[in-house]
């Protein structure tokens, strides 16, 4: 049996897709992913006040999986570990935004992710591949959440296909 989740993949490092390209390559490797949703630059200012605005880029996975939601939490877990060994630092962060329509709230992992509906980095490229998702706690769709935001965010960066050139 397989479960429809979605997972947002967040890189750090600039403007390059090197990093969402490995995340994905190692999580093509346990799970199946159904839909990729275009690529988002997320310029945002940063904490510090000396410093410049931060870009991430941004985007969503809709995937099938056989692991149960723990064991893919785990997976992520590893695979943002490996990455950031290979990079030297801290630069992709993989998140768990819905696993079905199961609602978990553990210490380790809320499902939903709880932030899926407020964030229109999360939100954004969710509902561009899984618009007709409804969330379990609000029982809204994705794309009803995302109209009701209002708000402006990121810019389209690049196809998600793009991101499929393992090399």
């Amino acid at each position: 049996m397989t479960t429809d989740c979605i997972i947002a993949l967040m890189d750090h490092s600039g403007r390059q897709l090197k990093w969402l390209s490995r995340a994905c390559k190692k999580l093509s490797m346990i799970v199946d992913i159904s839909k990729m949703s275009s690529v988002y630059l997320d310029e945002f200012e940063n904490d510090k006040s000396d410093s410049k605005n931060e870009t991430s880029l941004v985007m969503a996975l809709s995937i099938k999986s056989r692991l149960s939601c723990e064991d893919l939490l785990k997976n992520v877990v590893k695979i943002e570990g490996e990455i950031r060994l290979e990079a030297t630092r801290d630069v992709i962060d993989i998140l768990i935004l819905a696993y079905g329509e199961e609602l978990k709230m553990t210490p380790g992992l809320t499902i939903p992710h709880p932030r899926l509906h407020s964030h229109p980095q999360l939100l954004y490229p969710a509902a561009e591949i899984m618009g007709q998702f409804v969330h379990p706690v609000l029982k809204r769709s994705l794309k009803e959440l995302a109209g009701l935001t209002g708000l402006k965010w990121g810019r389209y960066f690049e196809q998600g296909s793009r991101v499929l050139d393992f090399s």
